[in-house]
């Protein structure tokens, strides 16, 4: 029979093979993981337990943030009855752990004798780390966080800057919690009989002996399954989660992530997820683990930030998907001026554990500092937080603090570069030619002045390209400025998609396919490209694998309308005519150029079902459209095709050439103008547009 073991302490009696807990004989209520905080505290009174060990042990299949422990030794303190800021019981150790502090007496089978005094202050004087701001700061009050008299994060960066090999750097740095190893009290000198020669220590011995054994088994099963064994070779970086509750706690956690993505995908090895995928992890409580699997990666990076007066403590983590385990975490203190050499470290850092051969060129750009000045800095993450987000109202924000970062820092290429991206933006929502025509032209003045402050910027040249393709039909300065864009970032998911859809322009699809393809590769979870990729089957003549793309990528989100326009042109173009007329049919009545496109497949369906009646009568709501809307040419257009009217045809696209309507990129590989390829107004069109024939 299993022997009964409590433990009491003040007016407690906690009960471990009963999990039940007593004050004065009374039942007290405690949730069951609470439950488990508190046994984990009593079994080691006086010593020192470690967070990651205490999270181990209470969510040992699971990983939770360090906010879950947080809460846990929250719920225990009004449990007890701690007064606010006493720490009678659980005192809290800055920046390591928790200690029991109470005098703990333990039973065995309610023999009075046998029962075991630990005292508090059981373990070594030189483990104790206490801070009197610790009971301020959990009251509310802002946190003061120790401080070095080097900094460790410093530290991290030269580690890497030299090559140390990260075993040997990882030993030396104290903040680095190493995964997964247990800890092992250490007794200490007392003026009562020293434990080691009581009889009551043959059970601590065998803990010992069984712990030192554990150690040892962990020590040489990871020297056998380093990092790089691991194979990972794709990351996403999450959101840092903010501990307090300033103004701007959503956005600098956001941006630390976007910083730190920008400067990670620039290494060709690793394949960094961009930050909109992991925008919707914000404030999400998801497991991490099962973040990584919906994103596809090998690995997550996962961390906090909490600021204290002009001090900024950040903690990181780098946890494995698939087997769930964490690699390695650190946590790192710097002043919110130094929060650059903080990035360098936490790219150093990642880059050193994965035991990653860097050439130069990637180590000079992942430490790049774009900007000096911290207020420029935090007013671009502002930007590229609102410039995330797309809608309108947000858009005009973004301006703002783009403009305010290069007002605070005039040669601040990078957000430069999210002008360009911005009004680029901005002109391919314009209803008007006039008002495409500007932003194209914002939009191309803010690449061009990223580029002249930094050439090697590879996102102004992505959007350079674009603009170049989408404004002025310059296709060979614009393949230029793409092709250059890949050379200096492959893993930049954009770069591929911008160059897949100037191939496709130019009529090299199996070319546009390979890109785009990479593209999705890079960016599995954008929305945009999923359909853009479907568009290119559509063009490459492949509808059966456009359907397929369309329709697995409207799992994701089935309220993304780009999607459904690419699945009911997609089974036009099967004949799978039913569900063409439904899916046109069933398109919400939009306003403005959403609603012009599903009339054209609606209209094209009906021609192809023997339904010339309602083809013709879709076809002239359009053409009424197309007199007062200018982006209904091309699609009027290419609906004129298909019902053998190539006269009327050639007049619209003649009008929309007149205005360089963008839908006319489309010219040579949209299979709706195929009626019009032999005749020799298409080949004068395809000339004067610079397009090959």
């Amino acid at each position: 029979m299993k022997q009964k073991r409590y433990f009491e302490f003040g007016e407690f009696q906690l009960d471990v093979r009963e999990r039940s807990l007593l004050r004065n004989g009374e039942a007290v209520q405690v949730t069951p993981k609470a439950f488990d905080t508190l046994v984990i505290l009593v079994e080691n009174a006086g010593s020192l337990v470690e967070k990651d060990e205490m999270m181990r042990a209470v969510w040992p299949d699971s990983f939770v943030e360090e906010i879950g422990l947080a809460r846990n030794i929250s719920v225990l303190r009004k449990v007890l009855g701690e007064d606010p800021g006493e720490q009678q019981f659980i005192e809290t150790v800055p920046k390591r752990g928790y200690r029991f502090k109470a005098q703990v007496r333990e039973h065995v089978d309610d023999a009075p004798g046998g029962a075991a005094f630990l005292p508090a202050g059981f373990d070594k004087a030189a483990d104790r780390v206490t801070s009197g701001n610790e009971a301020g700061a959990s009251n509310g009050a802002e946190p003061v966080f120790e401080q070095s008299a080097v900094s460790q994060t410093a530290q991290v960066y030269r580690d890497y800057a030299t090559n140390e090999p990260a075993a040997v750097a990882a030993s030396r740095h104290a903040e680095e919690v190493t995964p997964d190893a247990p800890a092992i009290a250490r007794p200490t000198a007392s003026t009562s009989t020293p434990l080691w020669k009581s009889k009551r220590a043959v059970p601590f011995v065998a803990i010992a002996v069984v712990g030192l054994i554990a150690a040892l088994w962990f020590l040489n099963a990871n020297r056998n399954r380093p990092i790089d064994k691991l194979k990972i070779k794709s990351i996403a970086v999450l959101p840092f989660k903010r501990l307090d509750s300033a103004d701007d706690s959503e956005r600098l956690g956001m941006g630390m992530a976007d910083t730190l993505i920008t400067r990670l995908s620039n290494i060709r090895e690793l394949t960094i997820r961009p930050t909109r995928d992991v925008m919707r992890y914000e404030n999400a409580g998801e497991d991490i683990a099962d973040a990584g699997k919906a994103l596809g990666v090998d690995a997550i990076l996962d961390g906090s930030i909490q600021r204290g007066g002009d001090r900024l403590r950040v903690t990181v983590r780098l946890i494995h998907t698939s087997s769930k385990s964490q690699l390695w975490a650190r946590q790192f203190d710097e002043k919110l001026t130094d929060v650059f050499t903080m990035q360098d470290a936490i790219s150093a850092q990642v880059a050193m554990s994965l035991s990653l051969n860097l050439t130069d060129l990637e180590q000079q750009r992942i430490n790049k500092k774009y900007t000096e000045d911290v207020e420029a800095y935090q007013a671009y993450l502002k930007g590229r937080y609102f410039l995330n987000k797309q809608t309108r109202e947000d858009l005009q924000k973004t301006i703002e603090h783009f403009e305010q970062a290069i007002r605070l820092s005039p040669n601040y290429a990078l957000a430069y570069a999210g002008l360009a991206d911005l009004y680029a933006n901005r002109a391919n929502r314009s209803s008007t030619p006039q008002s495409r025509e500007h932003n194209y032209e914002l939009a191309k003045t803010a690449a061009l002045k990223a580029i002249e402050i930094d050439g090697d910027l590879a996102e102004a040249h992505a959007s350079l390209g674009f603009i170049l393709r989408s404004s002025d039909w310059d296709w060979i300065e614009s393949e230029r400025s793409l092709k250059r864009a890949i050379e200096l970032n492959p893993n930049y998911p954009t770069a591929h998609h911008y160059y897949a859809t100037l191939l496709a322009t130019l009529g090299r699809t199996d070319e546009a396919l390979t890109e785009i393809t990479t593209a999705q590769r890079l960016d599995p979870l954008s929305l945009l490209i999923n359909a853009d990729l479907a568009e290119m089957y559509i063009f490459a003549r492949r509808p059966e694998q456009a359907i397929e793309v369309a329709t697995q990528a409207l799992e994701m989100n089935r309220d993304f309308f780009r999607l459904h326009l690419m699945l009911m042109w997609a089974h036009l173009e099967a004949r799978m005519l039913d569900d063409a007329i439904r899916e046109a049919k069933s398109t919400p009545e939009y306003e403005g150029r959403e609603t012009i496109f599903p009339m054209s497949i609606l209209s094209c369906a009906y021609a192809n079902a023997g339904q010339q009646s309602e083809a013709w009568q879709v076809a002239e709501r359009l053409l009424v459209l197309a007199d007062q809307y200018s982006p209904a040419l091309v699609q009027a257009a290419a609906t004129c095709s298909w019902l053998g009217d190539n006269d009327h045809a050639f007049a619209l696209i003649e009008r929309a050439l007149a205005v360089k309507n963008d839908r006319l990129l489309w010219l040579k590989v949209d299979p709706r103008f195929d009626n019009l390829r032999k005749d020799e107004r298409y080949a004068g069109l395809l000339r004067r547009m610079n397009l090959p024939k």
